[in-house]
């Protein structure tokens, strides 16, 4: 079987590289929304849910951006939403734990808060985005003119 053409290696490398660089664009406005909400509780003493939101939902567009650079389908076939859910209902959970304790609701064991301390929030949140794309399915390209089976010669 012969191998893409040169030209669709080439832009198959340049989609993964701006998927790449979006996401480390978005590292940066992650980084800026964690310092927001730091700012916002540190001056109110109360849990700012909406900064924390758009905390995550930048920590979860990395994870989708990363995913699509590791794994750029060439053409889209489906989504397979069980393989989604079973990566991603963890870490989500996971995160959702995390406004209940700290405004007070209830007192997590203490692995649960060695998981979302610090960056394990973003960490967290970038995995859901993985498990986002972890779902995405490729259809299988059709092959190349010349790999296709030819007709055998008569007699043959």
């Amino acid at each position: 079987m012969t191998s893409w053409p040169a030209s669709r290696r080439l832009a198959d490398i340049g989609v993964r590289l701006a998927y790449l660089g979006a996401a480390i664009a978005m590292t940066w406005v992650l980084a800026l929304r964690q310092r927001a909400v730091a700012e916002a509780y540190s001056a109110s003493f109360e849990f700012p849910l909406a900064r924390w939101l758009l905390f995550i939902g930048a920590g979860v567009l990395i994870g989708v951006l990363i995913g699509l650079a590791l794994r750029a389908p060439t053409a889209w076939g489906g989504y397979r939403v069980g393989v989604a859910l079973v990566l991603g209902i963890p870490p989500a959970l996971l995160l959702g734990t995390v406004p209940a304790y700290v405004t007070g609701r209830w007192v997590p064991p203490s692995w649960i808060t060695t998981l979302t301390a610090g960056s394990g929030q973003a960490v967290l949140a970038v995995m859901v985005g993985l498990a986002i794309t972890a779902g995405l399915t490729s259809r299988v390209a059709d092959p190349p003119p010349e790999d296709r089976d030819r007709p055998s010669a008569p007699g043959g």
